[in-house]
């Protein structure tokens, strides 16, 4: 983990990559299409997809393609273009290999997974969705994070940012810590406002401070906190290894805590607390 990381100085917008695409992305993206190219001694896939890419993407002049440039056109695009033309270019690439008219050195399902990989390690805010490029954390998300991070509540803070420096280590993200630190944000609220020992304690006391919450919304926090502890003994789903448990959950965990946890500071503020 970088020192910047260590103590807590990244911001959301910068390890989630919605508007930009760093170096380490494009990199990464390129080096997998260069393990692909290799295969091509001809150089017939990087032409073919050049041909492809100048007709639908960039409507420039087909004839004026030099074969055996084609890979630094393709490397070029993608290090050096603006990142949504990136993106572009990637679902332009998936379009090609669907299409059946292509030299057969990538198949279109290992593209999607590989380019899926890449994305989730390097925390872009985008994911192949049924060939099409989905954003899966839009800037309401990161504002909530934000949010949440700089919430002036007990503890909930450092737990918001630990939950999150988890979710995005490069190297070794950590799924399951990530989402016990996002539960124990909105514990850390509730327990500091209570008084009670555990957030299934403090849920039920909030209305004794004049937070009044509605049931529904209670229980689905409840639910949320049974999910990642354990109870009397009790062996819940988190604590259970054998459940895979990825980016998705870690994410939902982290942005659903984030907005509860702003959720109890705009009650506390309506009632001068």
């Amino acid at each position: 983990m970088r020192f910047s990381e260590r103590i807590k100085k990244v911001e959301v917008s910068n390890i989630i990559q919605r508007d930009d695409m760093n170096q380490d992305l494009r990199n990464s993206l390129w080096n997998m299409f260069y393990f692909y190219l290799e295969r091509d001694s001809s150089n017939n896939f990087a032409y073919g997809l050049q041909k492809w890419l100048y007709f639908r993407l960039y409507k420039l002049p087909i004839d004026e393609i030099k074969q055996y440039y084609s890979d630094y056109f393709l490397k070029k695009v993608i290090l050096e273009d603006n990142w949504f033309i990136v993106y572009d270019m990637l679902e332009e690439t998936v379009n090609y290999l669907a299409s059946g008219n292509h030299y057969t050195i990538m198949n279109k399902n290992d593209f999607i997974r590989n380019c899926n990989i890449i994305f989730q390690r390097e925390n872009s805010a985008y994911r192949f969705v049924d060939e099409v490029i989905t954003e899966i954390t839009n800037e309401d998300e990161i504002k909530s994070i934000e949010d949440g991070i700089n919430a002036p509540l007990e503890k909930a803070g450092l737990h918001l940012k630990d939950a999150l420096i988890l979710l995005s280590d490069r190297e070794h993200p950590d799924y399951r810590n990530s989402i016990k630190e996002s539960i124990s944000a909105v514990e850390a609220v509730c327990r500091n406002i209570t008084g009670e020992s555990t957030l299934d304690s403090a849920l039920p006391k909030l209305k004794n401070k004049g937070i009044i919450i509605p049931d529904m919304l209670r229980d689905g926090m409840k639910k949320l906190y049974y999910f990642t502890n354990s109870e009397a003994g009790i062996r819940h789903a988190l604590m259970d290894e054998s459940i895979n448990l990825d980016f998705e959950e870690a994410k939902y965990m982290l942005v659903t805590c984030s907005a509860f946890v702003n959720y109890l500071n705009g009650k506390l503020c309506k009632i001068g607390k």
